[in-house]
């Protein structure tokens, strides 16, 4: 195992499991250290969002390699890598075609004719950055639909049993 090798967890660690990184997680090496490589992991479900953990190597299963073209590029990131502000990964609470609804106004969801209060369907069990893609269209008593389907920050959305 060497600095830069993209890994997979293939053991469930408890401390690990605790923070959202569970078996079958991916990430790359940034350090090794006796027994202990440490890793940033990405987390499945919510695209974008990373986390830092040392992991003992037996838990780790090398399944590729990044590119030496980037070394540079990850060198200066790692460096830069806040590891005590990302240590745990999000839970996605939300499941595909839960029906949710609109706790906050914002500018952009306005701007899609979505308001506070409004129901919508969750059209993924994917986030990306924090953000799901909730489909709000409704129709009105003329039979026209509007609303839009849009990216909304999960923690504006609750959801509708």
């Amino acid at each position: 195992m060497d600095k830069f090798d993209i890994v997979s967890l293939e053991k469930e660690v408890g401390s690990l499991s605790e923070k959202g990184i569970v078996r079958g997680y991916k990430g790359f090496v940034v350090s090794l250290k006796g027994l202990a490589a440490g890793v940033i992991f990405f987390n499945d479900k919510n695209e974008g969002e990373i986390a830092y953990a040392e992991v003992v190597k037996s838990a780790l299963s090398v399944i590729g390699k990044l590119p030496k073209e980037v070394y540079g590029e990850l060198e200066k990131f790692v460096a830069e890598f806040d590891k005590d502000g990302h240590q745990v990964l999000s839970e996605l609470v939300f499941n595909e075609y839960d029906q949710v609804m609109l706790n906050v106004d914002r500018d952009e969801y306005e701007k899609a004719g979505v308001h506070k209060g409004m129901r919508g369907c969750v059209m993924s069990d994917h986030a990306v950055m924090g953000e799901l893609l909730v489909d709000f269209s409704e129709i009105d008593e003329h039979g026209n639909m509007y609303g839009d389907c849009i990216s909304v920050k999960m923690s504006d959305i609750v959801l509708v049993e």
